[in-house]
């Protein structure tokens, strides 16, 4: 029994252990709001660029659990929030089909048009 909390407690120890690999973290910012931050950590990656008045463009990169790169780049300011990515859902084309009249309504659009 002592044994197996022993090698319990080891096997535990051994697989929370940080991870090794390439690592980077680099960060500027100047006195008028600018700021820019590049991130490498254990396959994830993120970069920022922000600028005086809160524009942001940005973007990161991580492997799902599937082991697939994924990847999403991003803008925020004025215009809201605004994301793309390998990720995300994209919205179904939504086809267009021109409206077709009833006699009747035909009728009273002719009418109506003829007035003017």
């Amino acid at each position: 029994m002592k044994f197996l909390i022993v090698f319990v407690t080891l096997a535990t120890s051994a697989l929370s252990a940080p991870l090794e690999g390439e690592q980077h973290v680099a960060v500027t910012q100047d006195t008028l709001g600018n700021y820019k931050y590049d991130i490498l950590l254990h396959g994830f990656s993120k970069s920022e660029v922000g600028v005086e008045g809160g524009g942001v463009r940005g973007g990161y990169k991580y492997y799902d659990a599937d082991g697939k790169l994924q990847s999403v780049e991003y803008t925020a300011g004025p215009g809201g929030y605004q994301a793309t990515g390998t990720n995300l859902p994209v919205a179904p084309t939504v086809l267009l089909v021109p409206v077709e009249y009833t006699p009747e309504v035909l009728k009273a659009r002719n009418e109506h048009l003829a007035l003017f």
